[in-house]
C-alpha cells in the first residue's frame, strides 16, 4: 500500500515496520502522494499512480477527546460544526466517519496544491478546516451521529492480554 515498505529480500524495511506498528498500535494508516512527512502511497502493480490511501484497522477504536477548529476562521465557525464536535465529545468515532473526514481531506489537499502549486506551511489548515465542514454537512445528512473525525481523536487498537 505505501511506497518503501520492502527490502529487496521480501521483509519489511524500517518504514514498513513504523508503518505496521503504528496501524496495529492507533488503527489506521494514511498517505498521500506528494505530501512531506506523510507516508507515500505506493503505485498499483500495473503502474499506476495512486493519489491517496486510507486504511482502518477494524479493531481499532477512535475516541473524540475534544473540539478541534484548527484552520477554521475561529469567529465564523459554523454552528452545525460546533454542534458536532461538542456532541462527540468523548464518543466512538465510526469508520465511515474517520474515510469521509480523510477523504474530504485529501481532496482540499489537492485543491490546494492546484490553486497554489505545492504543499506549503497553508495546506494543512486549509484542507483540514475544509474536511471538518464537509464532514459535519455529510454526517447531519446522513444522520451519523459519535465521535467526530476532524476534532482532536484518540486512535487505538486493544490486545488481547490472555
Amino acid at each position: 500500500m505505501f511506497k518503501d515498505t520492502f527490502k529487496d529480500n521480501g521483509k519489511l524495511s524500517n518504514n514498513g515496520k513504523r508503518i505496521a506498528f503504528n496501524f496495529n498500535t492507533y488503527g489506521t494508516a494514511i498517505g498521500l502522494a506528494g505530501r512531506p512527512l506523510a507516508d507515500q502511497p505506493a503505485d498499483l502493480a500495473n503502474g499506476t499512480p495512486v493519489y491517496s490511501v486510507i486504511a482502518y484497522n477494524t479493531n481499532a477504536i477512535g475516541i473524540e477527546v475534544d473540539e478541534l477548529y484548527y484552520g477554521v476562521d475561529y469567529e465564523t465557525i459554523p454552528d452545525n460544526v460546533v454542534s458536532a464536535e461538542v456532541s462527540g465529545i468523548q464518543q466512538k468515532i465510526s469508520p465511515v466517519g474517520l474515510f469521509i473526514h480523510e477523504s474530504a481531506e485529501a481532496l482540499a489537499f489537492r485543491a490546494y496544491v492546484n490553486m497554489y502549486g505545492s504543499f506549503d506551511a497553508g495546506a494543512y489548515p486549509y484542507a483540514h478546516s475544509r474536511a471538518i465542514l464537509k464532514e459535519a454537512l455529510i454526517r447531519a445528512d446522513l444522520h451519523i451521529a459519535g465521535g467526530f473525525a476532524g476534532a482532536k481523536v484518540k486512535y487505538s487498537v486493544p490486545h488481547d492480554k490472555r
